[in-house]
């Protein structure tokens, strides 16, 4: 079987690895993939292609432009530029199954996704709401989608929209996923079905299928050991904290700094930031605090081991990947009540959710799990690899798209 997946994420963020994971995956099951993606780094395996694409030089300084000066034309531009380039590639190929995965950071909007399901059965992985609404990638509590995004509350985030233009978009994303009737998609979690199902996806369009992971690469490692080779010699319990943007404000991870600092000063515990931003130098904390900036991919499971428990205080999220990637090495999780998380974190047992959006309650809650952990740590350290293992092997995904692949062939 070949698959043709496409991923458009500028940057090597969630999604991004995700379908790179998705598609080592499915070539472990046999499957011939080719992989089209924004992002060079390549992917290195025996069954899996990987094409490249990007704009030639006078075209990017046109995008550029557009995007400064129309956002519905750099939309428009964009999509129509890489589709022909993806076109080629899949009249050349042949595939059986295009899956497409992240669109809007590459502004393509729905029409590439309609149009590559007028060539072949195509199943687009969401990673998040966008498929459904008109600009947004999370609503929080806004449901404009629910009517049609007509009165944008958040019309000036991330960049000034008309609000024309995101209604339009909606009504684009409607007609593309109503008529297409060669058109699928997979969910990563149960959470995100049933809010595209609130939207227009009908039911019978969603397979739920979460991300996976290499445990191979990410396994249970000794805690003292992998603090030390990261140069932490403290005896404090020990927190981490990552996200790919240390200071985008969805990920909470300066609110929960100084919810624990305001309240809990005298805890001893230290943190590990692992990702980008520097505004969190700014926060006022007795903390020790080790910033490790960007980690390669061969040091992010001793990050993860190096650590007695992940705090995930984003405020919106899917299925993160770097939950999945901690209960792999046997670290437990905190996390609010929200979004495809309370499907990763099973309460006593690879961690604990903390019910409302509310920093100091999560800050009470670190502290209860720390004293919990260091009781016995072997437990939950064996309970959250189990976890994993029952549910993100590359074998059990991998083998879930291939009997959805299979089913829309046939």
């Amino acid at each position: 079987m070949k698959i043709l997946m496409i991923s458009g994420s500028p940057i090597m963020g969630g999604a991004e690895i995700a379908s790179r994971r998705i598609a080592l995956a499915l070539a472990s099951c046999g499957c011939e993939v080719i992989f089209i993606s924004l992002v060079r780094t390549p992917i290195i395996h025996s069954r899996i292609v990987h094409i490249i694409i990007k704009y030639e030089k006078n075209q990017e300084f046109l995008f550029k432009v557009l995007k400064k000066t129309s956002y519905p034309l750099s939309f428009y531009f964009s999509t129509r530029y890489f589709f022909d380039k993806v076109k080629t590639i899949i009249i050349k190929e042949k595939p059986d199954i295009i899956n497409i995965h992240n669109i809007k950071q590459a502004f393509w909007s729905s029409d590439f996704v309609a149009w590559c399901s007028r060539l072949i059965p195509t199943i687009w992985t969401l990673h998040d709401m966008s498929s459904f609404t008109g600009r947004c990638v999370y609503t929080f509590e806004c449901e404009q989608f629910l009517c049609g995004c007509n009165n944008c509350p958040r019309i000036n985030i991330p960049i000034i929209c008309s609000k024309k233009f995101i209604h339009t978009q909606w009504n684009k994303n409607r007609y593309n996923i109503v008529s297409n009737k060669n058109l699928y998609a997979v969910t990563p979690s149960n959470w995100l079905k049933s809010q595209a199902t609130r939207g227009f996806w009908e039911e019978k369009q969603i397979m739920v299928i979460p991300n996976c992971i290499n445990l191979t690469e990410y396994y249970p490692r000794d805690t003292i050991k992998s603090k030390k080779e990261l140069g932490i010699f403290d005896s404090n319990q020990t927190i981490l904290l990552t996200s790919h943007d240390l200071n985008e404000k969805r990920k909470g991870i300066g609110a929960i700094i100084e919810s624990l600092s305001n309240n809990h000063p005298e805890a001893k515990i230290s943190f590990i930031l692992m990702g980008n931003g520097d505004k969190i130098k700014g926060l006022k904390h007795k903390f020790p605090v080790y910033h490790l900036g960007y980690i390669s991919k061969e040091l992010m499971p001793i990050v993860y081991s190096a650590a007695d428990l992940l705090v995930h205080p984003s405020i919106a999220d899917n299925l993160p990947n770097v939950i999945m990637e901690s209960l792999s090495v046997g670290t437990p999780v905190i996390g609010f009540n929200i979004g495809g998380i309370p499907e990763m974190i099973i309460p006593e047992k690879t961690g604990w959710l903390v019910e409302d959006i509310n920093y100091e309650l999560m800050s009470d809650k670190i502290l209860e799990a720390l004293t919990i952990i260091k009781k016995d740590p072997l437990i939950i350290q064996n309970a959250c690899r189990s976890y994993a293992e029952e549910n993100y092997a590359e074998k059990i995904i991998g083998s879930k798209y291939m009997r959805l692949y299979n089913s829309l062939i046939s």
